[in-house]
C-alpha cells in the first residue's frame, strides 16, 4: 500500500526523506534514507544510522531521525517530502512543545 501511495508523488526536483526510529531493550537507534531526485532518471541517495542514548522511546528515536534529516536537507533549498511511519512522532511535530520532547 505504501509503494502505491508513494508512486503518486512527483519525483523531479524533489527530495524524499524516509525516517525511522527503533528501540530494542535498552538500545535505541534512528535511521534515515534520503533520495534527491535531480531528474526523472537521475538521483543521489544518502543513508544515515545513529546509535542513540539508552532507554529512549521509539517516538523520540523517530524524532531524532527527522532532526538529523533536517540538518542535511534544509541547506539544499529544494522541495522536500518527509515519510514518517510513527503517528506519535507526527503528533509531536505538530505540537508547540516539541522541543521539550527532544
Amino acid at each position: 500500500m505504501f509503494m502505491t501511495k508513494l508512486s503518486k508523488y512527483f519525483h523531479v526536483q524533489v527530495i524524499h526523506v524516509y525516517c525511522d526510529g527503533s528501540v530494542n531493550g535498552s538500545r535505541s537507534r534512528c535511521g534515515l534514507f534520503i533520495r534527491d531526485y535531480i531528474s526523472a532518471n537521475h538521483y543521489t541517495d544518502t543513508e544515515v544510522y545513529r546509535q542513540l542514548p539508552a532507554h529512549m522511546s521509539s517516538t523520540r528515536a523517530e524524532l531524532y531521525a527527522v532532526l538529523e534529516a533536517l540538518h542535511i536537507v534544509v541547506p539544499l533549498h529544494k522541495n522536500i517530502y518527509f515519510f514518517v511511519d510513527s503517528q506519535a512522532a507526527l503528533y509531536a511535530l505538530q505540537s508547540t512543545s516539541l522541543w521539550t520532547v527532544i
